[in-house]
């Protein structure tokens, strides 16, 4: 197995990246941030992203250069971040072409992918280096599209985890076709976003309740409810609403329906701009009801903020313990439930689920310890890990030499071997069909 100079293993990682020190909605980009300094003790690794700018101090490339860069110095793992996002289409096109662990954000996705991957007959290939005793199937067959479950990308997950424990379960539940090494489908595990090391609680006094909301006034984000019960709050408020910059028109008309006024338009949504607000606010609301999407790291940020947060009990918030947010039951009853937990909070009560909820984030999802449980994780795929390659490496050759020969044949009936094959051109003339596609071939490698 390949070490580095320092005799680390070495890491490929996948993943949107902040550059230029801007900061961005993704939380895969935000994850990188706050790992990839732990991770470094113990790997030596380089980055792929969609682009050619550099990453801090990291060896940084673009991700259609992942080949030559493994060929010229194997990798011992790779490991990818995946999202409902455009900026993770790259991710969902090569994990395909060199699966690895894949750290899931999203397992519910809001489009069928990128364009290259729109017709892969991916079941086929699975099935195939699942079963190499299986033909390949005939050209030809018209193929399906699947989702918004995300089938492909959970099948070509060499190994999967989830950020999000509901997205696990529903993984669990959904997901037949996986890649096996010798018939055994690899354990999936389950592991938090991360937040940083040393969240403060502090924030200073005010007159009026600071209520902090982060989301799109879109429905499932559930602001109408929010707003609605702002507007019959009795007492002082101000309302914090972190948003982008395309859903600030729609939110502004939306508060203007609802006649809340005692509100300020927060543009530039990302986990950090969440963070630097919480010290701000009294109560933090994250009462998402979507199969798309999860409250993280947003909520998480709350939590070690010491906020009393309010959570509609659907999806990731289940597997969280009672005693730790304020519980939002969805349906009509909504803005009622949130009306009642501001006036008891207004009161001064729910003191000690903020105390709760924060030593449980500190407890789960600091930086350090996320970081911790992936190396743990990484280090004990490692050597499993390199059997698989060793055998994805075999079934790559073996599929090209497949295609190579199917060429070939094509190119000529007379075809037996290569440097054999004629056929007969537009214009008449013989062409050696064979002298002309055996080169390319073995230009890609795919001839030996």
């Amino acid at each position: 197995m390949p070490r580095s100079a320092e005799g680390k293993l070495r890491l490929a990682w996948f993943s949107p990246l902040n550059l230029g020190g801007q900061d961005s909605i993704s939380v895969s980009a935000y994850a990188s941030e706050l790992l990839l300094p732990h991770l470094a003790q113990h790997f030596e690794i380089e980055l792929f992203h969609n682009g050619f700018e550099q990453h801090q101090d990291f060896p940084t490339h673009h991700y259609v250069s992942a080949y030559a860069v493994d060929r010229a110095n194997p990798f011992d793992l790779v490991f990818y971040q995946l999202e409902d996002a455009r900026t993770s289409n790259f991710v969902r096109v090569h994990l395909g072409q060199m699966p690895g662990l894949v750290w899931f954000h999203d397992i519910i996705f809001t489009s069928f992918g990128p364009e290259p991957i729109l017709n892969s007959p991916w079941q086929y290939a699975l099935r195939k280096f699942n079963d190499p005793k299986l033909e390949w199937p005939e050209r030809g067959e018209e193929l399906e599209q699947f989702g918004p479950f995300g089938f492909r990308e959970s099948a070509w997950a060499w190994r999967a985890i989830f950020s999000n424990p509901a997205s696990h379960a529903e993984y669990r539940r959904s997901c037949g076709m996986r890649l096996s090494t010798n018939g055994m489908p690899e354990e999936s595990v389950c592991l938090p976003l991360p937040i940083p090391d040393q969240p403060t609680a502090e924030r200073s006094a005010a007159d009026v309740l600071r209520v902090g909301f982060c989301g799109s006034a879109r429905i499932e984000q559930r602001a109408h409810k929010v707003l609605q019960a702002l507007a019959e709050l009795e007492r002082p408020y101000k309302l914090y609403w972190l948003l982008e910059q395309a859903e600030r028109e729609h939110a502004m008309n939306l508060a203007a329906e609802f006649e809340v006024t005692h509100i300020e338009f927060v543009v530039g949504r990302s986990p950090r701009a969440w963070q630097g607000l919480s010290k701000q606010i009294d109560v933090a609301l994250h009462p998402l009801f979507s199969v798309y999407g999860q409250p993280d790291p947003y909520l998480a940020l709350s939590m070690a903020a010491e906020l009393p947060c309010m959570v509609t009990t659907f999806g990731a918030p289940d597997y969280l313990p009672t005693n730790a947010f304020l519980a939002i039951e969805p349906g009509q009853t909504e803005s009622s439930q949130i009306l009642d937990y501001l006036r008891q909070i207004c009161a001064g009560q729910h003191r000690q689920t903020g105390l709760r909820a924060r030593e449980y984030a500190l407890q789960r999802c600091t930086a350090s310890i996320v970081a911790r449980d992936l190396v743990a994780l990484l280090l004990d795929s490692a050597s499993r890990y390199a059997r698989f390659r060793a055998a994805w490496a075999n079934f790559e050759s073996q599929a090209r030499l497949d295609v190579a020969k199917e060429a070939l044949t094509l190119a000529g009936p007379a075809y037996g071997a290569v440097g054999k094959s004629n056929c007969e051109s537009d214009l008449g003339s013989p062409i050696n069909a064979s002298r002309l596609i055996a080169p390319i071939m073995e230009e890609f490698g795919w001839l030996k």
